[in-house]
């Protein structure tokens, strides 16, 4: 809050304009923390002092572990990633057959592609980027202090730091905050790419229609998905019912708008106006 506070200040011609968050993967959990706190904070703040947040957008979130774990195997089945009936007994059982089937160790991210391992590698090879942010000229650029993100970008981090006991007994309530900001008219979309097995559109899914509770919860649930048409083609699905739109995409892993960027764009596009129509 006091980022946001400190930058209406610093550019208080845009103060008035409307906020609309967004997050990717982990953002799953950044995003409806952050909406808690500025709901949170608008309960007790003076009108101009309030944060005019409208839209929140969730792309391959891990939002709710409780209602998405083990969907997993239900995932690879719905993929034709593992036999008809196969029935494994844990997710680990279940990426053994995957593997199997395609007959290479896929990417964590994009079962389509073959795993990666390397310095700086997870299941991608991020080194590049990575070592792009400890080029002088870029610290430099994006005024970084003495040694300030080696930890995460240096050597064979690829981008990633070690944090143990990260979120251990973490009582936050994720629907629970994504629920409160439909209750208060906010918009909320979700876009999972189909093809991503680190946080699959199953799980996702049950978290749109099993873990809100919001007015409109009942015939969203029932509503049925239509095909998601852009530019004439059929890219995946969606449904839009009110406040809440779900989008799942084709020819996408964990990285939507870099696979996809129509229907990334398509699924943030829906924060801020309803669509009334399934074609771009």
């Amino acid at each position: 809050m006091e980022f946001i506070q400190g930058w209406k200040e610093a550019f208080p011609e845009h103060a008035h304009r409307r906020w609309i968050i967004a997050a990717e993967s982990y953002g799953g959990h950044y995003i409806p923390a952050w909406t808690g706190a500025i709901l949170d904070h608008n309960d007790h703040a003076e009108t101009a002092a309030q944060i005019n947040l409208t839209g929140i957008a969730i792309g391959n979130g891990i939002v709710n572990e409780t209602v998405q774990a083990n969907s997993f195997a239900e995932f690879a089945e719905r993929q034709s990633l593992i036999p008809p009936g196969a029935a494994p007994k844990s997710d680990g059982e279940a990426r053994r057959l995957v593997e199997s089937t395609l007959g290479y160790s896929p990417n964590f991210y994009d079962y389509r592609l073959k795993d990666i391992e390397c310095c700086g590698c997870t299941s991608y090879n991020y080194s590049a980027w990575s070592h792009w942010f400890m080029r002088e000229d870029v610290r430099k650029a994006l005024n970084v202090c003495g040694t300030a993100g080696a930890a995460a970008f240096a050597g064979c981090a690829g981008g990633c730091v070690d944090l143990p006991s990260f979120d251990d007994k973490d009582s936050f309530d994720y629907s629970g905050a994504l629920s409160r900001a439909l209750q208060r008219g906010i918009r909320l979309s979700f876009y999972y790419g189909k093809q991503d097995t680190a946080c699959n559109y199953v799980g996702g899914y049950k978290v749109a229609t099993e873990s809100l509770t919001w007015a409109g919860a009942a015939a969203f649930r029932e509503a049925p998905l239509k095909p998601l048409m852009i530019g004439g083609a059929n890219t995946g699905s969606w449904k839009q019912l009110g406040l809440l739109s779900w989008f799942e995409v084709e020819a996408a892993g964990h990285m939507v708008p870099l696979n996809n960027g129509a229907a990334a764009l398509r699924a943030i596009e829906s924060t801020w106006w309803p669509s009334g129509a399934n074609e771009l």
